[in-house]
């Protein structure tokens, strides 16, 4: 297999110098019906991709480049798995697939770098958040934003039963426990007996130690998201107190999870990160405001690439739906405004991304409403 799953952003990937680049973007679906489309879709795009390519390039690096792109094609595990949406980077040496919990726009680009402004978006935590729904028998992880909520398909290999998480060690055997209070008020009451309920208690310890560890591992350090928890209060501080998830807010959800639908999660969550998310926005519109009084900001498209060529920008801020088609001259510095079918041609704002990626900076891409001065792009410098 020429191609493999990514999990977390920045990939090495985007690091590879000599193009051409494709990036592969697309709208999938979780169900039968939808993801039968969704191959039919893509082997349109491969169509674009290739035509692209024949523009420019040989028969033999045409079919080095479009190789795990066919295969992708017949990864038939792979379409009966899909999540929202679907991103493909590909170069020569290397191709990864990112399965996304939001849907994205269907495109595909060949260029000179790769296209990464929508996974910049997915992947940064302004106003993006992660759910843990927890009891002492199952968990699930949830991720959202304001306007949606959606259950993670976690990878297969992941245990989520605590009988089969603790196998021959389990002691629930001979515990009971009962629910008891009103909707939205559940509390497990364990009745146990001496050495029983000791025993029961080390396997919630160890369970929700092997919850925590997973979630770290495989979600959010690779993401990192904010993680909320949703669970009877008194499997809060039990959580709390074992837990090594830096991402965990101290705010959370005490009710069991089976007591509210999704969007009353998605309500009740917002409710908390909202107030996170504003004060977040705030912070860096006056920051750039500060800089640009001090004229060590700008709005100018022209004078950021100049900047983000020597690395002097600390933060770049990008419109979500926005993009500039064109080049920037690696020399001069100087920008070229083309069409984004021509070969060679991305986005620039995402260009200018890549850039300060690549020295260590921070970029965020925000709604339209949140950028300075109306502008597509602002960036703040180093010095």
């Amino acid at each position: 297999m020429n191609y493999r799953i990514a999990s977390a952003f920045p990939h090495p990937i985007i690091e590879e110098k000599e193009g051409p680049f494709i990036s592969i973007y697309q709208e999938t679906h979780r169900h039968f019906s939808g993801n039968r489309k969704d191959l039919i879709v893509f082997k349109n795009l491969l169509k674009d991709v290739l035509s692209s390519l024949e523009k420019k390039f040989d028969k033999r690096d045409i079919d080095v480049l479009m190789k795990p792109l066919r295969e992708i094609a017949t990864d038939k595990e792979l379409w009966d798995h899909m999540e929202e949406g679907l991103a493909i980077l590909a170069h020569r040496n290397d191709c990864v697939i990112y399965r996304l919990q939001e849907s994205v726009e269907t495109k595909a680009i060949v260029a000179n770098s790769f296209h990464i402004k929508p996974l910049i978006h997915l992947f940064q935590s302004v106003d993006r958040y992660h759910i843990l729904a927890l009891t002492t028998k199952s968990f699930k992880l949830y991720q959202g934003n304001q306007f949606d909520l959606k259950e993670v398909r976690l990878d297969p290999s992941i245990k989520v039963n605590v009988e089969d998480v603790l196998g021959d060690q389990y002691t629930d055997s001979y515990l009971t426990h009962g629910t008891y209070g009103g909707p939205g008020k559940n509390t497990n009451i364990y009745h146990g007996h001496g050495g029983d309920k000791a025993e029961s208690e080390k396997d919630v310890e160890k369970y929700f130690r092997y919850v925590d560890d997973v979630i770290l591992s495989h979600y959010s350090k690779p993401m990192k998201l904010p993680l909320m928890l949703l669970a009877v209060k008194e499997h809060h501080g039990a959580f709390m107190k074992i837990s090594n998830n830096p991402y965990l807010m101290n705010e959370g959800i005490k009710t069991s999870p089976s007591a509210l639908s999704e969007s009353e999660i998605r309500k009740r969550v917002w409710d908390v990160i909202e107030p996170i998310y504003k004060q977040k926005i705030d912070y860096y519109q006056k920051s750039f405001e500060q800089a640009y009084a001090n004229e060590l900001a700008s709005i100018d498209v022209n004078e950021l690439a100049k900047r983000s060529a020597a690395g002097r920008i600390e933060t770049l801020l990008l419109e979500a739906n926005h993009m500039i088609p064109g080049t920037i001259d690696p020399v001069t510095q100087e920008i070229a405004y083309r069409k984004i079918t021509d070969p060679g041609v991305d986005d620039i704002l995402d260009d200018l991304a890549q850039r300060v990626l690549a020295n260590k900076g921070n970029v965020l891409v925000l709604q339209k409403e949140h950028m300075p001065h109306g502008s597509s792009v602002a960036g703040i410098y180093r010095y």
